[in-house]
């Protein structure tokens, strides 16, 4: 694998009353194709000074393993991630600055866990976000009462199936009257049905115990494992992972097939293996025939 070297780029040096502020180092993008990329080995420790130029890992990308330079002077304040750990283009990955400084800004600005300093906008008053965009109502429907159908407003208030709400409209029928049969005591055709056939609600069974109330089965017992070894896939190795999944569902595919008749084949492959073995010759193989 080639070795190469790229100089790491920084966020702009902030100065506040004329010190020099915490430096956050991202994961570069080092090739046109990188997405990621795999911080093989740190080459500075946490609490060493570093000079423009220097070189403080070096990074696995989906071509080559290529070394990180800094720009600027400084000291290594924190080691954001481990050796081994894949990254996304612009995550964090090293905070640098002056001996004795507090990193803590900088890593609180990078707390979303996709080492983006961007957060969404929290809500306001209004429940605007503050680009225009106002926050979806939470559903009415599970949390409201049942209440008298008496128009479509407070029909959609109650729990029903859309066939049921049909035949109910149809036959005018009030579905706020109705215990339903369904899950959840939800109301269904057939109840209905049942009230049309003789003018009173069916009886609702007792509704079926929702995803938490049952009772969880127990795990099963996993399979013994044969012995294995592990191995971490490289960035290249992905790189053509994701390519092959691409050609194979994304291009249309088609498949030609041809039947050939081979008796002759395997009886001239079977007088040259005698031939062969006579003269102490290895035997041919039905694709040295083929080839």
């Amino acid at each position: 694998m080639q070795e190469g070297h790229v100089r790491l780029s920084l966020a702009p040096v902030v100065y506040i009353n004329g010190l020099l502020m915490a430096i956050p180092v991202e994961m570069p993008k080092m090739s046109d194709t990188m997405e990621e990329g795999v911080l093989v080995s740190w080459l500075a420790d946490e609490g060493d000074e570093v000079s423009a130029g220097d070189v403080i890992a070096q990074v696995e990308t989906d071509k080559a393993t290529m070394d990180l330079e800094v720009y600027d002077d400084g000291v290594l304040l924190k080691r954001v991630i481990q050796e081994g750990d894949a990254v996304p283009i612009g995550a964090l990955i090293a905070v640098l600055g002056q001996k004795g400084e507090d990193p803590a800004p900088v890593l609180e600005k990078y707390a979303g866990g996709d080492g983006s300093a961007a957060k969404s906008p929290a809500p306001d008053a209004t429940g605007s976000t503050g680009d225009g965009a106002a926050e979806e109502p939470q559903a009415e429907e599970e949390a409201a009462p049942p209440v008298e159908a008496g128009g479509d407003g407070a029909e959609g208030r109650i729990k029903a199936s859309p066939l049921a709400r049909k035949l109910a409209r149809d036959h005018d029928v009030n579905l706020g009257g109705i215990q339903g049969s369904g899950p959840e005591g939800r109301i269904v055709k057939r109840d209905v049905e049942e009230l049309l056939r003789t003018g009173a609600p069916e009886p609702a069974p007792a509704p079926r115990p929702t995803a938490p109330e049952r009772a969880a089965a127990p795990p099963a017992a996993a399979a013994p494992s044969a012995p294995h070894t592990s191995e971490r896939i490289s960035q290249m190795r992905k790189a053509i992972g994701r390519r092959l999944s691409q050609s194979k569902f994304t291009s249309p595919h088609f498949y030609l097939t041809v039947d050939v008749d081979m008796r002759k084949s395997i009886e001239f492959r079977s007088r040259l293996n005698e031939a062969a073995e006579a003269q102490g010759r290895p035997k041919i193989s039905f694709n040295d025939v083929i080839t």
